[in-house]
């Protein structure tokens, strides 16, 4: 992979986030942030110039992406099996396992620890840190999935649907739809 100055669009936390994984694959990058220009597109991005989302918001990061030349970023601790397929301007963190023939739509960011198996993934999905995805999985478009999340086998998670953190994932998802794990402290319960 040659090194190259890589735009990153947003510049909050996660933007930090995808700026270190840049950064620890090889590329020097420089912040773009856009929330403050009625357009809500980061209009200083030159033409063809290499860039990556760096927005959690799945709704936020399509709409931000306007360039060319979308980079995509896999940390060099990552493991990526030979026969997935990575979508361009996705972003693969640290520690993260993609599984045999999983498949990334373009613009897909996976967490730090997470691991994905025979899994397909829409474009424009945010995968939190710690989510375990068994088997022959499909996640629908711009789908956002919340910190340690765990989605057993055979299931489907459809378009814009939000799996809540820590939920445990046992029936499909209907799209749209929130899911969560009830917190029992908060409803008294030992």
């Amino acid at each position: 992979m040659v090194a190259v100055i890589l735009a990153v669009l947003g510049a909050g936390g996660h933007g930090q986030d995808v700026r270190a994984v840049a950064e620890a694959a090889g590329h020097g990058c420089y912040l773009l942030d856009d929330r403050y220009k009625p357009s809500h597109r980061c209009e200083a991005l030159p033409d063809g110039a290499p860039y990556v989302v760096g927005v959690n918001d799945p709704a936020t990061r399509r709409r931000l992406a306007v360039g060319s030349n979308p980079t995509t970023l896999i940390h060099p601790t990552a493991t990526v099996d030979r026969t997935a397929h990575i979508g361009p301007g996705c972003v693969i963190a640290a520690g993260v396992h993609i599984g045999p023939d999983c498949v990334l739509g373009e613009h897909v960011h996976v967490g730090p620890g997470s691991t994905l198996t025979r899994t397909n993934v829409g474009a424009f999905t945010t995968i939190s840190p710690g989510v375990d995805i068994a088997g022959d999985v499909s996640i629908g478009f711009g789908v956002l999935i919340g910190v340690g999340a765990r989605i057993a086998n055979l299931r489907t998670v459809h378009d814009h649907a939000v799996v809540g953190a820590g939920a445990v994932v046992v029936r499909d998802v209907d799209p749209g739809e929130t899911v969560v794990t009830r917190d029992l402290t908060a409803t008294g319960a030992s």
